[in-house]
């Protein structure tokens, strides 16, 4: 009977979903910097973009104005750097508005592809004038939106089996996994909505979580423009500032596969509709306007997943915070909301035409204090209830030349800064060259600035890149990345090093036909035990990967990719794994119908020869699984505007492994050589 409830009110909320799709250019974008974020992660990076996807929509519905010739309106293209955005304002003080969007391709410093990506989301018309928004304004022409969405994995799997022998593996919930979200906005000027997920294993509407999902996520948000509250959120909100190193509460990506793209850029205080229940601040925050002076407050209270235990008095402590956010079994349960956190602080900033300087500041308290594992990797590791973090920012553009740069510093001691350039430094060729230096003392729990290690810690390093157009149909991008790691790290023991190489020729012909040949070298050292010693060991990869994406007619889409890996190791054998898929991608010609199919296959020696690649997916998620021993793969995405306010999402995937009989490990482990995943969604516009 509960089933048949759940159901009937998860069709009843599918009765009304709208979506736009995202258009394949900004799709294409967004897969090759997702499928290098993986890659360049030893452990599997848990990532939601959804907040990537809400601000494509947002440019669809309310296109810049591309001869407003304001900086900050421009800057609503986050695909362009800043210094490509001041050449198009410099274009409109020199030549007067644009007539149409083919002079875009005359400017020096864009290219081509630069030019097609924004053109969907410019308008040639003149900014309208200003005008007081109002309530009325809000609630009459406002859009919402709901979401709802069903998942699981078709095979029974080992944490939801009636196993004696593994209780602790024992899933509290069933395995399908329920996301619901509603959001009204009104432009991109009022938000508020919320968001809720249950995953798979964990229970819905009985045990832990007894009023439904396991978790829930609100938020309120004004974005004021022309006032002197720029902007206030009330709820769950992100804060990115600078460049990442004092405070960057949401994604970001790591090397550019263009080679010159290092520079964050940063959108203060943003609504948090995602499901990620680790990223983001919980409470309010606002920024005041003065003319060129932002000055910026927040306040955040919320509780944090993490390791409890005792010590020789009874005296509670954690050793580390969980943020996978799952509790399906008794030991996440117990993981769940335990620590109480609590963080305060402010920025100011002022902004010019060439010149942005801003200082940031916080202090986090938890209400139980850190004691990590007494371990040598483990020595400078934060210990303690309380920690402040401050630095300084700044951006200058200059002629040909963006520079910037961060600085901070952490109360226990430690500094970490980081400093770049690029430059224009002719109409088809530009370079990138970024230092970075992060202490081993330097702690920082909302920090994601440029780097390898997963937290800007322990990390010295030089990133440089280029990126040039050889002729109207080559273009040739790579960069070359040298680190060091001067303390030691989780299961390695000493100092280690290691560099990155990648080169990538790019070949166009045409509007209909892309392909590409990238190779890429990282040599790393690891950590190699014995009986009697602990030492360290470079282990080089080599990967090259060709692929050709061919646009057979407006309605048919093909892509096709080959990729060979291959690794050495001194203490180990040589492996290697190579992978191939043809993907078929079909729309209809009135657009109500789309389709897209993948036909993979892999063969890998050994987990570290897999490989990492972006499927196509269900609106607002993305799915980038690893490809690796012996096997192949399938999956089938179905979408349907039934009518212009609804649209629906089918998708089936399957992997079969030929040199296998069980897959996964712990509660996920399935007795078996096949894995199938199923997934619907329905979005309704009100």
């Amino acid at each position: 009977m509960r089933r048949c409830v759940q159901c009937v009110f998860f069709l009843f909320i599918a009765m009304s979903v709208f979506s736009q799709t995202i258009p394949q250019e900004e799709r294409d974008m967004l897969a090759e910097r997702i499928e290098d974020l993986f890659s360049d992660n030893e452990e599997d990076a848990q990532i939601d973009l959804s907040e990537i996807i809400d601000a494509i929509e947002n440019l669809q519905q309310n296109p810049v104005y591309i001869n407003s010739s304001d900086l900050e309106e421009l800057s609503r293209l986050f695909f362009l750097d800043e210094m490509k955005i001041h050449k198009i304002i410099a274009y409109t003080y020199t030549y007067g508005s644009f007539l149409s969007t083919n002079e875009l391709y005359g400017i020096e410093g864009l290219t081509a592809e630069e030019v097609d990506l924004i053109i969907p989301f410019i308008s040639l018309e003149k900014a309208p004038v200003f005008r007081k928004t109002t309530v009325k304004d809000v609630f009459t022409r406002g859009k919402q939106q709901i979401i709802g969405r069903y998942q699981r994995v078709l095979q029974e799997q080992r944490g939801y089996m009636d196993d004696s022998i593994a209780k602790s593996l024992k899933y509290a919930g069933d395995p399908n996994k329920y996301y619901l979200r509603y959001r009204f906005k009104y432009k991109d000027q009022v938000s508020f909505g919320f968001t809720s997920e249950k995953d798979a294993g964990e229970e819905f509407f009985k045990g832990n979580n007894p009023y439904g999902f396991d978790f829930y996520s609100v938020h309120f948000f004004i974005n004021n423009k022309n006032h002197v509250l720029d902007k206030l959120a009330v709820g769950d909100y992100h804060l990115t500032f600078g460049q990442g190193l004092t405070m960057w509460s949401t994604y970001s990506f790591g090397r550019p596969s263009d080679g010159v793209n290092i520079k964050r850029s940063p959108n203060g205080i943003s609504p948090s509709t995602s499901a990620n229940e680790n990223l983001f601040f919980r409470g309010a925050a606002a920024t005041l306007k003065f003319k060129r002076h932002y000055i910026t407050g927040f306040a955040s209270y919320s509780k944090r997943d993490a390791s409890i235990s005792l010590d020789d008095e009874d005296m509670s402590y954690f050793t580390s915070f969980s943020d996978d956010g799952m509790h399906r079994t008794a030991n996440e349960i117990a993981k769940k909301n335990v620590i109480n956190q609590t963080v305060v602080g402010g920025r100011y900033e002022w902004r010019g035409y060439n010149l942005r300087v801003g200082a940031t500041g916080f202090s986090a308290q938890w209400d139980v204090p850190r004691e990590p594992d007494d371990r040598p990797y483990n020595l400078y590791a934060f210990s303690g209830k309380s920690l402040s973090n401050a630095g300084v920012d700044f951006v200058w553009i200059y002629r040909k030349f963006e520079v910037f740069g961060e600085g901070a510093y952490s109360s226990q001691g430690g500094f970490a800064g980081i400093g770049g350039v690029k430059a224009h430094l002719a109409s088809r060729f530009e370079a990138s060259l970024s230092v970075r230096h992060y202490e081993k003392d330097y702690v920082n729990f909302f920090s994601s600035a440029f780097g390898v290690n997963s937290n800007n810690v322990n990390e010295t390093g030089v990133f440089a890149g280029f990126n040039t157009i050889i002729s109207s149909k080559f273009t040739l991008s790579g960069y070359a990345d040298t680190y060091r790691f001067p303390y030691m790290k989780y299961q390695i023991y000493a100092p280690t090093r290691g560099n990155d190489y990648s080169l990538q020729l790019t070949y166009n012909p045409n509007r209909v036909v892309t392909m590409y040949l990238r190779y890429r070298n990282t040599t790393r050292e690891y950590g190699e035990s014995s009986d009697t010693i602990k030492q360290t060991a470079p282990r080089t990869k080599n990967n090259i990967r060709w692929q050709g994406d061919f646009t057979v007619s407006k309605n048919i889409v093909l892509k096709t990719r080959a990729e060979y890996n291959h690794n050495q190791r001194e203490s180990k054998e040589n492996t290697s794994g190579f992978m191939m898929y043809q993907d078929f991608v079909y729309r209809s010609s009135n657009s109500r119908f789309t389709t897209a199919l993948r036909y993979a296959w892999f063969n890998t020696d050994s987990y570290d020869d897999r490989f990492y690649a972006y499927e196509n997916d269900l609106l607002y998620t993305f799915s980038v699984p690893a490809y690796y021993y012996k096997g192949n793969r399938v999956y089938l995405l179905c979408s349907y505007k039934i009518t212009e306010n609804i649209t629906a999402w089918l998708r089936i995937a399957n992997t079969f492994y030929s040199d296998k009989n069980t897959i996964g490990s712990g509660g996920e482990e399935i007795y078996g050589n096949n894995k199938t995943d199923v997934k619907a969604q329905i979005i309704i516009k009100l």
